[in-house]
């Protein structure tokens, strides 16, 4: 019997081929990369949140971040099924997502590498995603070869590496916001009830993705009203002069079809129960009350309180949209040496310039120098381009649009979605040297350009690994000084504990302690890191005992360095220094108290047990902020991973910085600004 043909051509058999390679690189380099990196902040919370949906159907623990990503990263422990905390516990009675997280991975006897490890590998599926997106948009516009090109542009990109093998949901949101528009703008090419079935289909996976995807309804819409009165190749099913009402009447009906097939989308992923917590498992309460939610944009109340009281949605995702209302509305940011909870304008075009590689910068550039040239040149070729392309164009628009404006400044993660149609337009430098008109000095020049710039992106990827989360272009200095341009998720999302503890196993033995203030949600003595918690975040429930500060090695997530969430007594000033100072004559009694002043009866004369552990509490928080105004400018001994910087303080230094007065401390920090000192990168 005869074998059946391949419906592959020979190019297209060796277009999927080589784009396979590529995405098996991605896959390995993002995951190899990962497996050096502790937990980031958000990911104990994603795997542990969907392990709970999955096993119990249960959707009180973080329903803000997208149900989709997290049931998705939890798949493999179906298989492991590890153990769960006691579901009678605090944590999980009222939703707190963070402890219950931390328990989870760290106090029920699982491996939390195992788990880690196991959530990562899936969410580097979305990466590869992506990149076939990308390398497909620009095989229709512009062929084969450029495709390739653009696909290892993407596939060796730090930004996509970087998130790529992290388990949250930025990742799986960029893919759906471009396929979601990307069959939207072809569905309205094609007409026909299985385009349409689609195209809701993949609305509403990017629905229960991440509540951003709300930004996708201005951008389907722009593209129904730019498919309404611009016919831009004057081609399709409906001819340049079709009836104008039946053309609305139709792109109407498709998106109430889009609606009807997100709804049940949404119901499906929620098991089709309309109560947040399941009643197969201890009851309790919500983290926040619904009016506590929704305090901060009362406009939205009539809206979310009237779809809640008809169960026209599920409980769960109400509530998490709710929730992700209330908390975009201010948070502690940081940029280029200034704190905000409002955000900036200018956050994320500073992200982009940054944290973009530079031969992304340059291919992005020349990208756009040459499709200008090429329309400039043959006015009649934009029409098929614009019409391919215009899905990224919108969404490019539309997200920058509502970026520009966003109080949520926390991360270059959340530009994104952004950058396929960056990616695809340097594909143009590959296309302008396969046309035939191209002159030979020109492809020779072409060609240049392009092996330099792929040569340039490789060189990029394997001296950052596997600091990919990190790295920062030569228009900061790099990564070396990145930690003052931004910190958080865009540098420092406490990701490198393991980093730490290989460093601090090398300094053994050393009879000079290790004092640590750390940003994330690892374990630091889960990698055998034997050090004295200066500060933490987030707190836990752990109880932190009083430390006497002493000669030795500090190291400062580079996050908690910056004060982004204890913006208090930041930057220190007068009033700052006058209540330091007072409280520093008791310096003796808190040791002495170890926060535990109702053993010290000698003390509770002078005030309460509770007067005493808020002084305790005001003097930690000072202390801590007096030396992070010094160590701001004092250049790090070490880095680790560019997140962790290491301090070396002798017994001179520190006495300046913790002990003097006012001058004393700010002598100190002239001082440290002209101290040449070269960090070691570990």
């Amino acid at each position: 019997m005869p074998r059946p043909a391949s419906r592959l051509t020979p190019p297209a058999r060796v277009f999927a081929l080589l784009l396979g390679l590529l995405l098996a690189v991605h896959f390995v380099l993002a995951v190899a990369a990962s497996r050096h990196k502790s937990t980031t902040n958000d990911e104990i919370a994603h795997i542990t949140s969907g392990y709970a949906f999955n096993a119990l159907a249960d959707f009180r623990v973080q329903p803000e971040n997208g149900v989709l990503p997290q049931r998705w990263h939890a798949l493999p422990l179906s298989l492991s099924q590890p153990n769960l905390p006691d579901l009678n516990s605090v944590p999980w009675t009222h939703g707190v997502a963070y402890q219950f997280s931390y328990d989870f991975f760290y106090r029920s006897g699982n491996n939390p590498d195992s788990l880690l490890l196991a959530g990562r590998m899936m969410n580097a599926v979305w990466g590869m995603g992506l990149i076939v997106l990308v390398a497909l948009f620009t095989r229709r516009l512009m062929g084969d070869l450029p495709a390739i090109g653009v696909a290892a542009l993407a596939t060796l990109s730090p930004t996509l590496l970087a998130h790529s093998a992290l388990a949250t949901s930025d990742m799986a949101m960029a893919f759906f916001f471009v396929a979601s528009v990307s069959v939207y703008w072809w569905h309205l090419h094609r007409p026909g009830w299985k385009p349409v079935l689609l195209s809701g289909l993949i609305l509403g996976l990017a629905c229960v993705a991440k509540f951003s995807a709300v930004m996708l309804l201005p951008m389907l819409l722009a593209l129904a009203a730019i498919r309404l009165v611009w016919d831009i190749d004057r081609t399709g099913p409906w001819p340049h002069d079709a009836n104008g009402p039946r053309r609305v009447l139709s792109i109407a009906s498709a998106l109430l079809v889009h609606g009807l097939v997100a709804w049940i989308v949404i119901w499906g992923f929620h098991g089709f129960r309309f109560a947040m917590m399941s009643p197969d498992v201890p009851a309790g309460t919500m983290p926040l009350a619904w009016e506590n939610v929704l305090s901060a944009h009362p406009g939205w109340e009539p809206l979310i309180f009237g779809l809640r009281d008809l169960r026209l949605l599920p409980e769960a995702f109400l509530y998490g949209f709710s929730y992700v209302l209330a908390f975009s509305e201010a948070r502690g940011a940081f940029l280029d040496g200034s704190l905000g909870v409002t955000g900036w304008v200018s956050f994320f075009p500073r992200n982009f310039l940054y944290k973009t590689p530079t031969a992304e910068l340059v291919a992005f550039g020349a990208g756009l120098c040459i499709t200008g040239l090429a329309v400039w040149r043959k006015p009649e070729r934009w029409r098929r381009g614009l019409r391919i392309s215009m899905p990224l164009v919108v969404l490019f628009g539309v997200y920058w649009m509502f970026s520009l404006t966003s109080n949520l400044n926390i991360g270059h993660r959340h530009i994104l979605p952004t950058y396929p149609l960056l990616w695809v337009m340097s594909g143009t430098v590959i296309w302008w040297v396969t046309r035939s008109e191209t002159t030979a000095g020109a492809k020779r020049l072409g060609l240049l350009l392009t092996g330099a710039l792929l040569g340039v992106q490789l060189a990029t990827a394997t001296r950052i690994y596997p600091h990919y989360l990190a790295y920062f272009n030569s228009v900061v200095g790099g990564p070396e000084k990145g930690y003052r341009h931004l910190v958080d998720s865009s540098l420092d999302w406490g990701q490198d504990l393991p980093g730490l503890a290989a460093w601090w196993h090398e300094q053994q033995p050393t009879d000079r302690p290790l004092y640590l203030g750390y940003f994330g949600t690892g374990e630091p003595t889960a990698y055998g890191i034997d050090a004295q918690i200066i500060a933490r975040l987030p707190t836990f429930d752990i109880e932190r005992s009083w430390v006497e500060l002493e000669p030795g090695f500090y190291a400062i997530s580079a996050t908690i360095l910056q004060h982004v969430y204890r913006q208090k007594h930041q930057p220190w000033s007068a009033e700052s220094e006058a209540i330091y100072q007072t409280l520093r004559q008791g310096e003796s009694d808190f040791f002495r108290i170890d926060g535990q002043p109702e053993n010290q009866p000698d003390l509770l004369e002078k005030a309460t047990a509770e007067e005493w552990r808020h002084a305790w509490s005001v003097y930690d928080e000072l202390r801590f902020a007096r030396l992070c105004e010094y160590l701001k400018v004092r250049p790090p001994d070490v880095m680790i991973g560019y997140s962790i910087l290491i301090f070396d303080l002798e017994a001179l230094e520190l006495e300046r910085v913790m002990r003097g007065d006012l001058r004393t401390l700010v002598s100190a920090i002239k001082a440290a600004a002209e101290k040449p000192i070269a960090p070691q990168s570990y």
